[in-house]
């Protein structure tokens, strides 16, 4: 949650900054994608299609009221 507090960002732009900073967690997409859609029904992000490039629409995700609060809470957690 911590890579969108900047903004928004689509999927593959996640999974690509977590294999930059992260390495060692070795994340593939196969695992990203389900945490961004159970982090998405729970209410933490938001996710919305953009149809700028009707060839290759793209799923962007933002963080909610309640996923910047409990991101909030985790790094409290960690302190």
């Amino acid at each position: 949650m911590a890579l969108l507090v900047r903004g928004r960002a689509y999927g593959y732009e996640l999974v690509k900054r977590l294999d930059e900073y992260a390495s060692f967690l070795a994340l593939k997409q196969g695992t990203v994608y389900p945490l961004l859609r159970r982090m998405e029904q729970r209410g933490l992000l938001r996710a919305e299609w953009d149809y700028t490039n009707p060839a290759k629409p793209m799923k962007y995700y933002q963080l909610t009221d309640d996923g910047s609060e409990a991101l909030r809470k985790m790094c409290e957690i960690c302190r």
